[in-house]
């Protein structure tokens, strides 16, 4: 299939409390001709591997390790790139991860992890872009993430309180020194049941990073079954998406004046159960978003490309069969 190859190996299994799953994957491709007979210059040799420990340490905690690594050289698959002699990359990601849930009672339950992770990313190129090198991009960010999440149900009341916090170190070769960005995150959500056929979850997030500042993003959300079939919703909800440090630093692409990009997403839905297996859902929504982040069309470089007014709706359809065959239909426009 378009000369591509895939061998992978797998395990899994539990025994004592342990439970593990282990998999390797070789994927390769080389160039191809399409059925028009053009060639289309293409590369790819990747290893990656999925690792997942986890232990029982009582019958309300949980403890679990996972790994995840991926490598690759490859060559952009696309017909213009006849025009480069050498256009290859090489990719080189992992992340590891530590996750303890505990249920400290019937209505309270915590989870807490730490995360580590590397990407990078080096592209190797001779043509119109390159200097004589031909070594065009060579990017890294190693990356720390801790976060706690706390439940606690208080009679009608689901309170969720929790925190985030992410360290990024970028790296350019022959750029510029280490770039760090440090977010911290809190956020505070209740979703309260006031009867049974009506509940109100409302929160706020709040996010304080080192290179643009803080910034609040409430929620509110009100659900209400019309009868035991039928559920509508109308919700608002306000975000604030600060640059990735790909965005801001990476060779070529990456721009250090960009802006975060913030705006409010205001939706109004229906959810019907016909019974029988069919099901229908309806949705509108409008979303206003400030500095939206984007890239410039002649340079490729991200940008800020202004303000943007966004509206749609959605309906789908579903069918469920029997448990073997569902069919859906569904309409979205923008």
């Amino acid at each position: 299939s378009y000369g591509r190859q895939q061998y992978s190996i797998a395990n899994a299994g539990g025994e004592n409390g342990w439970d593990w799953r282990v998999k390797y994957q070789k994927d390769k491709s080389g160039d191809f001709k399409d059925a028009h007979g053009n060639q289309t210059p293409s590369h790819l040799d990747a290893d990656s591997i999925n690792l997942h420990l986890g232990k029982e340490l009582s019958k309300a905690s949980y403890l679990s390790l996972n790994y995840r690594s991926y490598k690759d050289s490859d060559r952009y698959q696309a017909r213009h790139e006849m025009a480069y002699p050498i256009n290859k990359g090489n990719y080189d990601h992992f992340d590891g991860s530590l996750i303890w849930n505990v249920q400290i009672d019937d209505t309270t339950k915590n989870q807490m992890s730490i995360a580590r992770s590397k990407y990078d990313y080096d592209l190797l190129t001779f043509g119109r872009w390159s200097p004589p090198t031909g070594d065009l991009y060579d990017f890294s960010v190693w990356t720390w993430k801790f976060s706690d999440q706390f439940d606690k149900q208080l009679g009608d009341h689901l309170l969720t309180a929790g925190f985030d916090f992410s360290k990024d170190d970028a790296t350019t070769k022959g750029s510029f020194d280490d770039r760090t960005l440090i977010n911290r995150s809190f956020y505070l959500q209740d979703q309260w049941s006031i009867l049974p056929v009506l509940k109100l979850t409302a929160g706020i997030r709040h996010d304080r990073n080192s290179a643009f500042g803080s910034h609040n993003s409430p929620s509110v959300s009100l659900g209400f079954d019309l009868d035991p079939m039928t559920h509508a919703y109308v919700s608002y909800s306000a975000y604030f998406l600060t640059p990735t440090p790909n965005q801001l630093y990476a060779p070529i692409y990456g721009n250090a004046d960009l802006k975060p990009e913030s705006g409010n997403t205001r939706e109004i839905g229906i959810a019907r159960d016909f019974g029988k297996g069919l099901n229908l859902t309806a949705s509108y929504f409008k979303r206003h978003s400030k500095n939206r982040i984007g890239y410039h069309p002649m340079t490729y470089q991200n940008i800020n490309v202004g303000d943007e007014d966004a509206h749609g709706w959605s309906v789908q359809l579903t069918k469920r069969v029997d448990s073997h065959l569902r069919a859906r239909l569904g309409y979205t426009k923008t």
